[in-house]
């Protein structure tokens, strides 16, 4: 079932020029102090050390044995450092970082329900860009995107109507498309970093020791994990449902934790937790709602 065109519409006119979504109560957690940033690093699962204010970065914050706690954008700023992530989380997460201050020089602050960041992204959004005062660029999705401290219709209003608000069913579907995987929707404290396959854009195997470092490192010596993240394509037209299992020779494989219908990729797009041997791409699964393969 194809979406309406509107929906169609919103979607072509947001990436081909540019388009906003507010990222509504999302968890951010300030980092104060002069030990800030040395502390993140010791904590997370990329490099933090090296970037410079205005940049940003993906990182996971992982409990002693390596299971993942939280999955967070890091914003580097010249007085202190933000923790983005899904909603529901800054409580867990600064209960989580305070256990390990000792002596540092470092304060925790959940600051969700003071700021509003939204995401800019298409292929005009760097005019937004240029035109704001801060903006983050990000590798959250296939088209160049933002992150920016101001709400959605603040930025649509600051650019002369030229960026496109767009409704949450395109921000999921844009996503999906990239991969960009949800805390608590797509995997959870079950998880290892590498089983969410974002192992490019939130770890770095050469910065030293963290916390669950040695996990990590061990799996990278192994070479694989037992499960992974894919996205798959669905060969008919009708979204699958959440949970729908996939099954190799009647076998299942995996279940299906995210989906929706790609304008871009023409047709079902899902996210799926996939055992080793049924989550290379190419891969192709069988479904209630058809075949499907891994891309």
């Amino acid at each position: 079932m194809t979406p309406s065109e509107l929906f169609i519409s919103n979607y072509e006119a947001s990436t081909g020029g540019s388009g906003v979504f507010t990222l509504s109560q999302w968890s951010v957690v300030r980092l104060y102090g002069e030990d800030r940033t040395i502390f993140l690093h010791n904590m997370c699962t990329n490099e933090i050390k090296a970037l410079p204010s205005g940049k940003c970065c993906e990182a996971f914050f992982t409990d002693v044995k390596g299971k993942i706690l939280a999955h967070a954008i890091v914003l580097i700023f010249d007085e202190y450092l933000e923790l983005l992530t899904v909603p529901g989380q800054a409580e867990g997460i600064i209960a989580h970082l305070e256990r390990y201050i000792i002596r540092e020089d470092v304060k925790l602050e959940d600051q969700s329900d003071k700021i509003c960041w939204s995401l800019v992204f298409g292929k005009q959004s760097e005019k937004i860009n240029n035109s704001s005062q801060l903006a983050f660029p990000t590798n959250m999705l296939e088209t160049p995107s933002y992150l920016v401290p101001a709400s959605a219709e603040e930025i649509a209003k600051g650019s002369g109507d030229s960026c496109v608000l767009i409704e949450e069913s395109i921000w999921n579907t844009l996503r999906i498309e990239a991969s960009y995987p949800f805390f608590g929707v797509d995997f959870d404290s079950a998880n290892l970093p590498q089983e969410i396959a974002r192992d490019e854009l939130a770890i770095h195997f050469n910065k030293g020791c963290y916390l669950g470092q040695e996990t990590v490192a061990r799996i990278d010596a192994l070479g694989h994990v037992n499960r992974q993240l894919c996205r798959l394509k669905f060969a008919s037209g009708d979204i699958p449902e959440l949970g729908t299992k996939l099954m190799v020779d009647d076998q299942e494989n995996g279940i299906v934790t995210s989906c929706c219908w790609s304008p871009g990729y023409e047709g079902p797009l899902a996210l799926a937790m996939m055992r080793r041997g049924a989550n290379s791409v190419g891969c192709e699964l069988n479904s209630v709602h058809g075949k499907a393969t891994i891309i």
